[in-house]
This record gives C-alpha cells, sequence and structure tokens, in this order.
C-alpha cells in the first residue's frame, strides 16, 4: 500500500504523505484516493510507529485521524511539533468547535472532517503545503546573510548560517530562538517561551519547552560557532550566550 523507503527518498518530500489512521477499510479507501493524485502515502496505524519512522520517512504532509484506540492524537501534536515542521491536518469525525481551537493552537495547520471527503481533504492538504512551503521559506538570492553572521529571518522564519545555508527549524524551535535572542542577556522563563511559542500557560509538570530547546539544541549541534549557545537557567528557564551572533531581518509576526 506504500512505497519502500529507498524509493520515497527519490520523491521531493512535498509529495510524501504519513497516514497516521487505524481504520483500515477507510485507511484504504484513502490511501488509494491520494496515491491516484501523485502522491506516495505511508500508512501508520500507531502514534508510536510515527514517532519511530518520520525522521526516517521525512514527508511533507502528515494526516493523522484524532484518536486512535481511544487515544486524542491532539496530545501529541506539541511533540511532533518540536521536530517536525511539515504540514499537519487532523482528520476527525468529531464536530466538537473546542478540539478544532486546541488543535490548530497545538501547532495543527487544519482540522479536516472526514465527512468532507476525499477531495475536499486534497484540496486542503494542498493548501497546507503551499503554507508550508512559505513558511519553511523558498530561499532566495535576496535573503543572504551579513558577512560572518547567522540571518534569523523574521517574514519568513528561518534562519541562515554564515555562509547561506538554511537550517530547518519547527515554528516552535524558531520562536523560542528569536525570543531568547530578544531577551539576551536575560535568561527567559518557561511560562514566557510557553505563552509565545506554544500558545497555551505552562505547567509544573509540562516538558513541552523543554521538549523545544532540546529539539533546537540537536538541530543547532553541527555547528561549531553554535556550542553551548543556549544554557539553561537554573530554576528559571533558559537562555542565550551569545545574541552578537544573530542579525535579525523582516518583521515580527509572533
Amino acid at each position: 500500500m506504500s512505497m519502500t523507503l529507498s524509493q520515497a527518498n527519490d520523491i521531493h518530500s512535498d509529495d510524501i504523505v504519513v497516514l497516521l489512521e487505524n481504520d483500515p477499510d477507510y485507511a484504504a479507501e484513502l490511501v488509494e484516493f491520494l496515491q491516484t493524485h501523485g502522491l506516495t502515502v505511508h500508512w501508520l496505524r500507531q502514534i508510536d510507529d510515527l514517532l519511530a519512522q518520520i525522521d526516517e520517512i521525512r514527508p511533507g504532509i502528515l494526516v493523522m485521524d484524532q484518536f486512535l484506540d481511544q487515544c486524542d492524537a491532539l496530545t501529541f501534536i506539541p511533540a511532533l511539533r518540536a521536530t517536525f515542521d511539515g504540514g499537519l491536518l487532523v482528520l476527525t469525525g468529531n464536530i466538537n468547535p473546542v478540539d478544532r481551537v486546541v488543535a490548530l493552537e497545538g501547532g495543527a495547520d487544519d482540522y479536516v472532517r472526514k465527512s468532507d471527503g476525499p477531495r475536499e481533504l486534497l484540496a486542503r492538504m494542498r493548501a497546507v503545503g503551499r503554507r508550508t512551503n512559505l513558511r519553511r521559506g523558498a530561499l532566495r538570492t535576496d535573503c543572504a546573510p551579513e558577512g560572518g553572521l547567522w540571518t534569523l529571518n523574521y517574514d519568513r522564519e528561518f534562519i541562515l548560517t554564515p555562509t547561506g545555508g538554511p537550517v530547518k527549524l519547527t515554528r516552535a524551535e524558531f520562536i523560542v530562538l528569536a525570543t531568547l535572542i530578544e531577551s539576551a542577556p536575560q535568561p527567559v522563563d518557561r511560562q514566557t517561551l510557553s505563552v509565545t511559542a506554544l500558545r497555551r500557560d505552562w505547567l509544573v509538570e509540562d516538558r513541552s519547552i523543554d521538549v523545544v530547546v532540546h529539539g533546537l539544541r540537536k538541530r543547532l549541534a553541527p555547528y561549531k560557532d553554535c556550542s553551548g549557545l543556549i544554557q539553561t537557567a537554573r530554576g528559571i528557564g533558559y537562555m542565550i550566550t551569545q545574541p552578537q551572533m544573530f542579525s535579525m531581518v523582516g518583521a515580527k509576526h509572533f
């Protein structure tokens, strides 16, 4: 029902879709429809399968059923957004408007009812794909970084290394990095980071911001000049040690 990973890796990620759905009859019908429209679809049934394989599959779009074996997938969206910056659509049979708000505020790009049908879903997937490409930034020569500095582009929410190479960040990671740079040399508490990046209050038992910072550190780890860039401020939150490394361009949208 899906192509092999070696085949999928030869296709641009925008054409690769992961469908997380535990209803085999519905999934089979939807996979067949999407494949007839030129998409490579990987069907997974469980959240654990998704977390284990998403980095290897590298999809451009993730479509996930809201309810998986009595588990509400909305609770996993912030953790997914810590590492996945592609388009994310929640597919549901639910008509509760509160869940739609929770999904969108948690980081989903769209919330689609199954009753809308596969053509509606495909159209909205394409719209999300276009918005995601803008969010990632279709890099242009006019975005070249200033000499010796990293460039943080507010308009398109991406960063460039001093040599002009892009570093892929999720939106939450970008917002956390920008907030730490703006606040330097002062640390930023977890409440501020949570409200700014995740759009919700921080709770003591909530590790979502720590997951986002972990992901951000991991993405910056290959660059020697980013070693030790983000430090933990014990009992407070996080701080950045070298804000002078970055030039900021564009207008802030968060």
